[in-house]
């Protein structure tokens, strides 16, 4: 059993989120958690993504059966925004992309010099993008790991027509390779994750693949319930979001010394948050390990609610995701406002254990379920 802390937002406003008691958990009995799952699938991606690199053959596309098993999923592998006609073309828009505008004030500040663009360039762009400029969602699946990415292009840029849709996983959005993929998204099963986009596009961009994947899950939910007699499976959409400042800010606010919760959570459990902060093993221990983890979890998925809470780039992602998973649900305010009922947010402990990622936030990762 993995154990899930879930966000109340009924808690009385006049009680100091730092004095509750432990946050109420509810336990999933589903035999495929989403740590195994997204454990399997981060790890076959890194066992891959050297060969595949290394390979040349960034253009190969898997059938599979357990990947393209229902065939309203294919009908969404290519699909359009709804611009009537491209005002922009993709030389012109490669063009924009390619440098940041220099900060405002700056004048003495080279455009073509700064490569990092501020939320409010991003956020610009955005809206012209979306105004000016005709966007396709391609569906590709990985060769060797058992996901799909998604990927967010301009409808002119190569492939056209009926070829397959070409992208290297170990390349960033607009870089090599990919020079022109805007934003792309993992999905494996019902779980979406690792929402990334171009540097010069903010995370809103990731949107229109969210409902792209959301469709597909649907499809391939209701074929599993047609071809057994009615049974549905756990199928529910799962977005996971990263919290990469999370050891930071706990080691910023240093609430392992925070007297309400030690009271709450035990001396020994804000011992072991600080050593998951620091990345360093607890007095009196020569490692840090699976002990430390489990002494830390309760207190440390506490924090990384708090976290997720107050952090603007959590909260940008989640709000994609809550947007683009109303916008798949319908286009009225009745299935928006179900979205709204129904959607749970929790941390999942550990949910993705690679080394980086663990000294970034102890593995712990923001879950929405819409």
């Amino acid at each position: 059993l993995h154990t899930f802390y879930v966000l109340h937002p009924q808690q009385p406003a006049s009680v100091p989120k730092r004095t509750l008691d432990k946050t109420r958990k509810t336990n999933i009995r589903n035999p495929n958690t989403m740590h195994s799952m997204v454990g399997a699938a981060r790890g076959a991606l890194r066992r891959s993504a050297a060969a595949f690199s290394g390979a040349g053959n960034t253009s190969s596309y898997v059938n599979n059966s357990q990947l393209v098993a229902a065939a309203a999923l294919q009908m969404t592998r290519r699909s359009f925004s709804p611009s009537l006609s491209p005002r922009m073309q993709w030389d012109a828009l490669e063009k924009l992309l390619s440098s940041a505008p220099a900060p405002a004030g700056d004048k003495g500040a080279s455009a073509e010099a700064s490569t990092t663009w501020s939320k409010p360039a991003q956020d610009e762009l955005w809206s012209r993008v979306k105004a000016d400029v005709r966007l396709r969602q391609d569906r590709w699946a990985h060769p060797e790991a058992m996901v799909i990415f998604w990927l967010l292009r301009h409808a002119d840029a190569p492939p056209r027509g009926e070829e397959e849709p070409s992208f290297d996983p170990s390349h960033a959005p607009g870089v090599g390779p990919n020079r022109d993929v805007l934003a792309y998204l993992i999905q494996s099963s019902s779980m979406l994750y690792d929402a990334t986009t171009h540097a010069a596009l903010p995370i809103a961009a990731v949107g229109s693949l969210v409902e792209a994947a959301a469709a597909g899950i649907a499809s391939t939910a209701a074929a599993d319930a047609n071809a057994n007699a009615g049974f549905k499976g756990d199928k529910r959409l799962q977005c996971l979001v990263r919290l990469p400042k999370l050891s930071e800010w706990v080691l910023a606010g240093e609430y392992f010394n925070d007297e309400a919760l030690m009271e709450n959570f035990g001396a020994e459990a804000a011992e072991s948050v600080k050593a998951v902060a620091l990345g360093k093993p607890r007095p009196r221990h020569s490692v840090l390990g699976h002990g430390t983890f489990r002494a830390a979890e309760h207190m440390w998925c506490h924090l990384a609610m708090m976290h997720a809470e107050e952090d603007a780039d959590v909260q940008a992602e989640l709000g994609m995701y809550r947007d683009a998973a109303a916008a798949a649900a319908g286009s009225d305010g009745a299935a928006a406002g179900a979205v709204a009922r129904t959607a749970e947010l929790t941390i999942q402990h550990m949910a993705d254990d690679s080394p980086d990622y663990m000294r970034a936030a102890g593995g712990a990762m923001a879950v929405f379920r819409p």
